[in-house]
């Protein structure tokens, strides 16, 4: 949506909360929602999925001010953009036509690729992640390790895989660059840059869970099984 926050007008009696000075002394307060506020992603969360209602989940999902919309075929695509429109004009709220894309098969969304096939992870944000550099201290495999966190779900067996880097973040470990932890630091690496498609649910096909556990940790897999007995992989998740 085209500058979200500050279609949204401010309450007369809270506008004073947002009151600042500038370097010359003269003081200044927003009329309309602003960057930077605490609850301003959350309050223009809750007006986006109000709006959108029985739409959510149902077409159409929302992350602050990006939407995305999905149907089986162009008519229905055409009629559920115009119910979407229709709805944000009545409350004045306005998009940017720049920064929007219509009736494409596959389409960035909150760092992944949403396709027809499945969802895959966004190259620029693996490509980034490949170019991290060696950690020289606990702060930059922290910093190695959230960055990965988000695509974990891709990685089958992250914790354990992940797991020498991990131990470096324990209180008293000195900080040793070994070969096991390069081993780790490139195998997840590798794993990001060459991830499987994660299939999108269906409901009407059969829904199915693999788990395992060790004296290390516990995993489990959840996989679309499909009736010419094709099996795809929907989330992994493991914990030490």
């Amino acid at each position: 949506m085209k500058s979200a926050f500050n279609q949204i007008p401010l309450h007369f009696a809270d506008r004073h909360k947002t009151a600042f000075s500038t370097h010359d002394g003269d003081k200044y307060q927003f009329n309309r929602l602003c960057f930077g506020l605490k609850n301003s992603p959350k309050a223009f969360q809750s007006i986006a999925q109000e709006v959108l209602g029985d739409l959510l989940h149902h077409g159409a999902l929302v992350y602050i001010d990006d939407i995305i919309l999905f149907t089986k075929t162009i008519d229905e695509h055409f009629e559920l953009l115009g119910e979407v429109f229709e709805r944000f004009e009545r409350i004045h709220l306005k998009f940017n036509p720049s920064k929007c894309q219509f009736l494409t098969k596959s389409c960035k969304f909150l760092g992944f690729v949403v396709t027809p096939e499945g969802i895959v992870i966004d190259k620029d944000k693996s490509v980034s992640i490949n170019e991290f550099p060696v950690p020289k201290d606990q702060k930059q495999i922290k910093s190695f390790l959230g960055c990965c966190n988000f695509y974990r779900r891709y990685i089958k067996n992250f914790a354990k895989r992940a797991l020498p880097l991990t131990n470096l973040l324990r209180k008293d470990t000195p900080f040793e660059w070994t070969s096991e932890t390069q081993e780790a630091f490139d195998d997840i690496k590798k794993a990001i840059l060459n991830p499987p498609v994660l299939a999108l649910p269906d409901q009407s096909a059969e829904l199915q869970i693999t788990t395992d556990a060790s004296s290390r940790g516990i995993g489990a897999v959840l996989e679309q099984k499909y009736p010419n007995s094709e099996v795809k992989p929907l989330y992994f998740f493991l914990r030490n």
